[in-house]
C-alpha cells in the first residue's frame, strides 16, 4: 500500500439484510431514522456506491461501523457482523470492520463478540457513547472489556443516536450539541472509569471526543485522583498549569489521555477544528473521518477536506499519519 494511503475512519455501511429488523426500541425509533435520513440510509446499503465514492475521493480504505443499530438486538447485530465479514472477503484490503453486540442484553451476547472476532475475523468492536440504561463505564460493560482486552483489538466509540437526548429535541439539540456532550462525557468515563481497570484497551472516539481540543484543558485542571498526594485544602479547586506540573498531575493526566485516539468527523471538516486539534491532541492520535453518508457524501467536497489537511502547517509525516497511518497502526494493518 502506498505511503500516502488515505483511510476514512468514520464511515457507515448498513448491510441490507439488517434493515428488516428496524423497530422502535428504548434507544430510538429506527423506522423514523430510515425516513428522516432516507438518502443516507439508501446510500449506505449500496456497497458499489461506497466503492465509487472511495475511488472518486482518493480514499483507499474505510473503517466501518453501524453500532447505532446495535440496540435493535442480537439478530440485528448478527446481520451486520455477517454483512461486514462478507464484504471484507469480497473486497480485501478495502474495509476495516467492527463487531457489533447488543451490550444492553448482558453477558449472554458475549458469544456474538467471540464469533465476530474469532470466526468472522472482524478487526475491532464498536460501542455507542451511552445506552438508554448503560454508560460506557457501567459495571455491565466490564465483561465486554475483559474479553476485548484478551483479543487486543481496538474499540470504536460512536455517538448515541437516541432521542430525546440531553436538552430534548427542541432546536434539534439531540442531534447537535447534546450528542457532543454525550461524547465528552464518555471520554471522562473512559479516563476514570475504564482505563484504570483495563489500561491496555485502545479506544478510537468519534467527533474529536465531543470537542476535546478545548474540553481537554477543562478536564485537566480538575484532574485529582483520589489516591494522589494532594493537600486537602486544594481538593476541589482547579489547579493551573504550574501547580499541575509541580505536583505531577500534568504528566499523570496525559498518561491517560494520550492513550485515546480521536477521529475528525462531526464538524464539517472545519479547518479551525483541525488546527486546534493538532495543537491540543497528539498528532499520532488523530484519524481522518468523513461520517459518510451523513456528513460528507460529495466527492469534490471530500477531496477539498483531504486537501485542507494536507495544507496544515505541520510536518508531512504528521499529515500522512492523520490521513491514514495512525489508524493502520492502531489496527495493526500493514500499510
Amino acid at each position: 500500500m502506498a505511503q500516502d494511503v488515505v483511510v476514512d475512519t468514520h464511515h457507515h455501511f448498513l448491510p441490507p439484510e439488517a434493515v428488516k429488523f428496524a423497530k422502535k426500541t428504548d434507544e430510538i425509533d429506527y423506522l423514523f431514522g430510515l425516513k428522516r435520513f432516507s438518502i443516507a440510509y439508501a446510500w449506505m446499503q449500496d456497497v458499489q456506491r461506497t466503492l465509487r465514492y472511495m475511488q472518486d475521493c482518493g480514499i483507499h480504505v474505510v473503517l466501518l461501523n453501524q453500532c447505532s443499530w446495535s440496540p435493535n438486538g442480537l439478530d440485528t447485530c448478527k446481520a451486520i457482523n455477517n454483512g461486514y465479514a462478507k464484504i471484507q472477503r469480497e473486497y480485501p484490503g478495502k474495509f476495516i470492520t467492527c463487531a457489533h453486540v447488543p451490550v444492553h442484553e448482558g453477558p449472554s451476547v458475549l458469544d456474538e463478540l467471540k464469533r465476530s472476532v474469532e470466526d468472522l475475523g472482524l478487526n475491532g468492536v464498536a460501542f455507542l457513547s451511552s445506552y438508554a440504561h448503560i454508560t460506557i463505564d457501567s459495571d455491565g460493560m466490564m465483561p465486554f472489556y475483559e474479553k476485548i482486552a484478551q483479543y487486543n483489538v481496538p474499540i470504536v466509540i460512536h455517538p448515541t443516536l437516541r432521542r430525546p437526548l440531553w436538552g430534548g429535541v427542541k432546536h434539534d439539540l439531540s442531534t447537535t450539541v447534546s450528542r457532543e456532550y454525550d461524547m465528552a462525557k464518555c471520554v471522562v468515563e473512559i479516563l476514570y472509569g475504564v482505563l484504570p481497570r483495563f489500561p491496555d484497551l485502545k479506544f478510537l472516539i468519534s467527533h474529536f471526543g465531543g470537542g476535546m481540543q478545548s474540553l481537554k484543558w477543562r478536564i485537566m485542571i480538575s484532574h485529582q485522583p483520589e489516591a494522589w498526594d494532594l493537600p486537602q485544602e486544594l481538593r476541589g479547586h482547579a489547579l493551573m498549569r504550574r501547580e499541575l506540573k509541580e505536583r505531577g498531575l500534568w504528566d499523570d493526566f496525559h498518561r491517560l489521555f494520550d492513550k485515546l485516539h480521536f477521529d475528525t468527523a462531526g464538524y464539517g471538516g472545519a479547518p479551525e477544528m483541525m488546527r486546534a486539534a493538532v495543537d491540543s491532541i497528539r498528532r499520532d492520535r488523530i484519524t481522518f473521518g468523513t461520517d459518510y453518508p451523513f456528513e460528507y457524501r460529495d466527492p469534490e467536497e471530500t477531496r477539498e477536506y483531504i486537501a485542507s489537511i494536507r495544507s496544515l502547517g505541520i510536518s508531512d509525516e504528521d499529515k500522512g499519519n492523520i490521513l491514514g497511518r495512525n489508524v493502520l497502526n492502531l489496527f495493526k494493518i500493514q500499510g
